[in-house]
């Protein structure tokens, strides 16, 4: 009982970890690209992780994993890992950072449902009400940006919109690779391997957008921006990861996917704060919605246990 208690303090730490993601990229991203700011993410958060997990033991051989280990860690860093990243980061720059951090939640909603299709995870119909809720709250947050597009023809909001929730699909689809990973890896482990794999991928683009960039200016943005990009780097690729993964070792990835949904709290607080971005009243409608439809999935499961 002790180890789920601390496993789901784990999962608000990175929510609250990852719910930061929404209004620091959309301050760094006034300097620098989101494919660079993804490079340097994952750059800086191999060099927090690989020390640490030198501390858990050995870290594993490449050789030394199965094929279908290997297949789940490479998915993971491409599917699951840059691709989504690079979604959301081009659709913050369309959207606002508040707009972002709900839909951001959404990953949540598609990791209890791809937990559900792939790992065979019960569901009650209280977690689909739940489920049902949340995917409410955030059409009623998507109509902001659909009555602009209607009214004033602004078609950027909408689409940066699209592409942050097709992102929050595939954040949700590694949730179930991160589970499958879990019993073979621990987490320590993990998080190295995924920034390595995620940098490997991630490096011929920011070479092909370096070289097309303005070198000097580029240059001059990025070391002005690098401790922003470093507080990124350790909340959301370091700290929100690692207590993700050691909460999926010891709860479903349903439950650890309803617990992100407060996420939002401290991206919407950090949004208002540092760059100044106001509540709509569907914001906060669509917002207590949404929270509503996690707790209801949460509490299901303290039924069930």
């Amino acid at each position: 009982m002790a180890r789920e208690t601390g496993a789901v303090l784990l999962s608000l730490i990175a929510a609250a970890m990852l719910g930061l993601g929404a209004p620091l990229a959309k301050y760094i991203l006034n300097s620098v690209s989101p494919i660079a700011l993804v490079f340097l993410a994952l750059l800086i958060a191999l060099a927090i992780s690989y020390p640490l997990s030198r501390t858990k033991g050995q870290l594993m051989r490449w050789s030394g994993f199965s094929r279908k280990e290997k297949y789940a860690m490479v998915e993971l860093s491409t599917i699951g890992t840059v691709l989504p990243l690079v979604l959301i980061l081009y659709g913050v720059t369309m959207t606002s950072a508040i707009e972002t951090a709900f839909f951001i939640q959404l990953q949540s909603v598609f990791g209890i449902l791809f937990g559900r299709v792939l790992l065979k995870e019960t569901m009650q119909k209280r977690r689909l009400m739940g489920v049902a809720l949340v995917f409410l709250g955030s059409f009623m947050i998507l109509l902001n940006d659909l009555n602009s597009f209607r009214n004033q023809g602004q078609a950027n909001g909408l689409l940066g919109d699209l592409l942050v929730v097709l992102g929050a699909i595939l954040l949700g689809f590694s949730y179930s690779l991160l589970k499958r990973l879990s019993s073979h890896m621990k987490p320590e482990h993990l998080v190295p391997y995924r920034s390595l794999l995620g940098l490997v991928v991630a490096t011929p683009f920011f070479a092909f957008a370096m070289i097309f960039a303005s070198s000097n200016s580029q240059s001059y943005r990025l070391v002005e921006t690098m401790p922003v990009i470093a507080l990124y780097a350790c909340t959301n690729f370091s700290i929100g990861w690692l207590a993700m993964q050691k909460a999926l070792t010891e709860l479903p990835s349903w439950l650890v996917a309803s617990l992100v949904q407060t996420m939002p709290f401290l991206g919407v607080l950090a949004s208002m704060i540092l760059l100044g971005e106001g509540l709509t009243l569907m914001h906060v409608l669509g917002g207590l919605v949404t929270f509503v439809g996690g707790f209801v999935a949460s509490y299901a499961f303290k039924n069930a246990s």
